[in-house]
């Protein structure tokens, strides 16, 4: 009897977090199944194989495919940056509590299969710079006070993609980055695939040993966000103005139609 006292207690608590914050999702709402192919500039999606024998300059490489979700695949861009902090220091973004940001974790450890972790509140990332723009008007006039976002709303433009891959890019929610690090293995797959064939276009692999950062806002602390640890698989949080910035890294996502 207890134990379905705790278990309604806390199953309540969810539902309100999720009226408060936003949905609910599970590890296993995120697909694996197409992780590590290799997505085209024309929308094209190949296995790193057919990649190796068919590779055409004139249809280069964009992304590589990270998890399917709700019919869509997302795709990690195949550049990553370090040394930039979510929020500069004395900026308005450090010690604000972006509530539209907010997602909380079940557990602070990426779970592997047969094991899910759940998450509450902004399962996705594809609408926080414009969620940070609603909330803080004035500081984010200047986009480089927050540097992660300032990053991924010009990816597609530093990378002089065309105008319908030049905009989409964004920093993924912890949900999402926990993901990746879930499939990281496949994902390289892709990486080292497009390195090889051509090694300008993209990082050799997505590394393990790196710290990420996310979008999400931590719900306890204004100042921290969500980050993971991939060496570990531990989540964590950082302050948005990090004086380890160095040791954090961001890669960008964006939503890819499936090809049927």
């Amino acid at each position: 009897m207890m134990r379905k006292r705790v278990i309604a207690v806390i199953v309540g608590i969810l539902a309100v977090c999720a009226a408060v914050y936003g949905g609910v999702v599970t590890d296993d709402d995120f697909i694996p199944t197409d992780a590590g192919k290799i997505i085209l500039q024309d929308g094209t999606v190949v296995t790193a194989d057919e990649f190796d024998y068919g590779y055409d300059a004139d249809n280069p490489p964009v992304a590589v495919v990270a998890f399917e979700r709700d019919g869509k695949l997302y795709g990690i861009g195949l550049h990553i940056e370090n040394k930039l902090e979510w929020a500069l220091k004395k900026t308005n973004g450090v010690n604000l509590k972006f509530s539209s940001l907010v997602c909380m974790p079940r557990t602070r450890r990426t779970c592997f299969p047969p094991e899910s972790n759940s998450y509450t509140g902004c399962i996705e990332g594809s609408n926080s710079w414009a969620e940070i723009c609603a909330a803080d008007p004035e500081g984010s006039k200047y986009a480089g006070n927050y540097p992660v976002f300032s990053y991924a709303e010009n990816y597609g433009k530093t990378h002089n993609y065309p105008d319908e891959l030049g905009s989409g890019w964004y920093v993924p929610s912890i949900a999402e980055l926990t993901n990746v690090v879930r499939n990281i293995y496949a994902i390289n797959v892709g990486f080292k695939k497009i390195n090889k064939i051509a090694s300008s276009l993209s990082i050799e692999k997505l590394p393990v040993a790196h710290c990420y950062w996310s979008c999400s806002q931590d719900a306890n602390d204004n100042n921290d966000v969500w980050i993971n640890v991939a060496r570990s698989g531990f989540l964590n949080n950082a302050t948005k103005k990090s004086l380890k910035a160095k040791d954090l890294y961001v890669f960008v996502l964006r939503a890819f139609d499936k090809p049927e």
